[in-house]
């Protein structure tokens, strides 16, 4: 959606609404800490309003300093997908929970192979198997998205995307788990949104 041409789309970075639409929506949903964004441009979709992305206007975006941030920002992220999802199941798509399935897989590979260490013969191998395909398609992937960017941008440090793209992923994905887990949940003692009422739309 940042790098898109213009056209239609299910969200859009950064946007200008028409007043009349978040007052009759209810604006944003204020106790969620992550994707309220996401939550909004759903209900304003379900009320038959359409989103644009224009590629006639640009932005500067400032991303994590360093790996640990970068870390607990997914974390976070992948942790209030879960909460989002059972707020406004409609507003998560299935890309949002895919760094999640992608870590319990991991997890249940790594299992797998500790296992094998006390197996002998051929289950030793299928045992082994799991992780080893996991971390090639993975690896695979990272390393040719990381070769591409680097053609573009005509330098070598991308090809330390990799690095970035686990760090991101399993970061993301045992936030998503971990709220799973721990039944996460909007508390009720969080502040209710405030109300819109007797605001006049524009």
């Amino acid at each position: 959606m940042r790098t898109r041409g213009a056209g239609f789309s299910d969200i859009v970075p950064y946007a200008i609404f028409l007043k009349r639409a978040l007052v009759e929506v209810g604006g944003y949903d204020t106790c969620l800490h992550r994707n309220q964004d996401i939550d909004l441009n759903q209900k304003l979709r379900a009320r038959g309003y359409a989103l644009y992305v224009t590629d006639k206007t640009s932005c500067e975006y400032f991303v994590s300093s360093n790996l640990s941030s970068l870390a607990r920002y997914a974390f976070k992220n992948g942790y209030w997908n879960i909460i989002s999802a059972r707020k406004n199941p409609g507003a998560m798509a299935l890309r949002h929970f895919v760094p999640g399935a992608f870590v319990f897989a991991l997890l249940l590979s790594v299992m797998t192979c500790t296992f094998a260490f006390g197996v002998r013969g051929d289950a030793r191998l299928w045992l082994r198997m799991p992780l080893f395909l996991l971390g090639a398609i993975y690896g695979i992937g990272s390393i040719s998205a990381a070769f591409q960017v680097s053609c573009r941008e005509r330098s070598i440090e991308p090809l330390l995307l990799p690095i970035v793209f686990l760090v991101l992923h399993s970061s993301y994905g045992g936030g998503t788990l971990s709220a799973l887990v721990t039944n996460a949940n909007v508390s009720s003692s969080d502040r209710a949104a405030p109300s819109l009422k007797g605001v006049e739309p524009s």
